[in-house]
């Protein structure tokens, strides 16, 4: 066997491992130039990589209490069939607390691929790219890609849902819910979720009434700091966020998400019943 970390290999196989790993960054340098091969080799890569197994260190000693998964890879998940220790609900509070960090949630694989691209040939530092494991949503809209954020307007009106990554896809699909029940609302979708210094906040301000879908516990959240942002600006209209606030125990991601409030059919439910207490008051 071989005497590498790696362990359960062959000593054949981990050097036609490795020869395969020079081979393939000769032939980066050769087809984009020596700063591809940096890139590949940098901090965007390696960062991640590094990060990722200093979080799990922890969840093998004590699985129970520290549930948290690598953000670098397929981070942004609920419970699932891999249990309640493979969760993407830690990544977002735990990337933010690290200065200079980038981080990315597309909503679907074209948006992917753009994010990807600019994560390893545009950004500098550590870049964190989320993306759920498993098929691309059959139902999501490709109409509006970014690697930023887009407000999406169709009627005037004052109620904004914020939301990303594949939540943005359900969010979509609760606003056609509620239109049915007379209830319009604008959607600001967000691709770069971090840093918020891209966001024009005097735009919020125009809404009565936001509501934030965040796949993400609540402390250390994104929907925590623009709330921040917001009360620093003097919003005086009403926002919510709608996160997790403890554990997820093993189920579904369907079954989690709708638990949570985060199906296109609960957000739709949420809102209309907010609607219709403050309508009431």
């Amino acid at each position: 066997r071989c005497l590498c970390r790696r362990g359960v290999r062959s000593a054949r196989a981990c050097g036609e491992a490795a020869r395969w790993r020079v081979e393939r960054d000769q032939r980066l340098e050769e087809a984009f130039g020596e700063e591809a091969l940096r890139a590949r080799r940098g901090h965007q890569v390696d960062a991640g990589l590094h990060l990722g197994r200093r979080v799990r260190k922890p969840r093998r000693n004590r699985p129970a209490q520290h549930p948290e998964r690598d953000a670098s890879r397929d981070a942004p998940r609920r419970g699932g069939g891999d249990g309640e220790t493979h969760q993407g609900l830690f990544d977002v509070p735990m990337l933010t607390s690290i200065p200079n960090t980038v981080i990315y949630s597309p909503s679907c694989y074209d948006e992917l691929k753009l994010c990807m691209n600019r994560a390893i040939y545009d950004d500098t530092g550590l870049c964190a790219v989320r993306y759920p494991r498993g098929a691309e949503d059959s139902h999501c809209d490709k109409e509006h890609i970014s690697t930023d954020h887009l407000f999406i307007s169709e009627h005037k009106c004052d109620t904004l849902i914020i939301s990303y990554g594949r939540l943005y896809n359900k969010a979509v699909r609760a606003v056609k819910k509620l239109e049915n029940d007379g209830i319009y609302c604008d959607i600001l979708k967000l691709t770069k979720i971090y840093p918020l210094d891209d966001i024009a906040f005097e735009h919020l301000d125009y809404y009565k009434h936001i509501y934030f879908f965040e796949e993400s516990m609540k402390s250390g959240s994104i929907s925590e700091k623009i709330g921040l942002m917001l009360a620093e600006n003097g919003y005086r209209g009403e926002y919510s966020s709608i996160t997790a606030d403890n554990f997820v125990k093993q189920a579904s991601v369907k079954a989690c998400l709708d638990k949570l409030g985060m199906s296109s059919l609960k957000m739709a439910e949420y809102i209309r019943r907010r609607n219709e207490g403050n309508a009431k008051t």
